[in-house]
């Protein structure tokens, strides 16, 4: 059985190793990224997302008699949410391999390993069990059986054509 969830942005190419990993060929800059969202704020603490990637181009080269350039970039990311009492943790490393295939065509795959946790902060959870006759009783048993939390490995991979001629004119992805 597989579980997976997703982090959403509004602007999800502002996050490129949370949308896809391989994206990291499109700079041959080092990059420092930080994302912040609050949603549903008004809501006992809402829902919050904390994100941060940091990406570099490791190695560059010009193939021999060719326009192609490989390029090995290598990325780090580690996502935050919280939700009320649920608390989730994801910290991957990532490696993207990239090639231009002529001046206006890359291609780059990419996967991404980590970790990730998940955890709920029982002391702010309330039960049926606990009211009794219209008062609140936080020592009234519930029947619950409440887990701290777990840690999975997080593997990912992804694709990225990258279209951009010379013009500038017109862009076009695929991944």
């Amino acid at each position: 059985k597989i579980n997976a969830q997703d982090s959403r942005f509004s602007q999800p190419t502002n996050s490129p190793l949370t949308l896809n990993p391989s994206m990291m060929a499109l700079s041959t800059d080092f990059r420092a990224i930080l994302n912040y969202r609050n949603q549903w704020g008004g809501i006992d603490k809402g829902y919050q997302t904390y994100a941060g990637s940091v990406m570099y181009p490791f190695y560059m080269k010009a193939k021999k008699d060719t326009n192609r350039i490989q390029r090995l970039d290598i990325g780090v990311n580690v996502l935050y949410e919280q939700a009320g009492a649920y608390k989730r943790v994801n910290a991957n490393l990532n490696i993207a391999y990239g090639l231009h295939l002529n001046a206006a065509n890359l291609v780059s795959a990419a996967i991404n390993v980590g970790l990730v946790n998940h955890s709920i902060n029982w002391n702010d959870q309330t039960f049926d069990e606990q009211y009794i006759w219209g008062s609140f009783d936080s020592d009234n048993p519930t029947g619950e059986n409440p887990l701290s939390g777990r840690t999975n490995a997080d593997v990912g991979f992804g694709l990225l054509w990258h279209f951009a001629p010379a013009s500038g004119k017109l862009q076009a992805f695929a991944g």
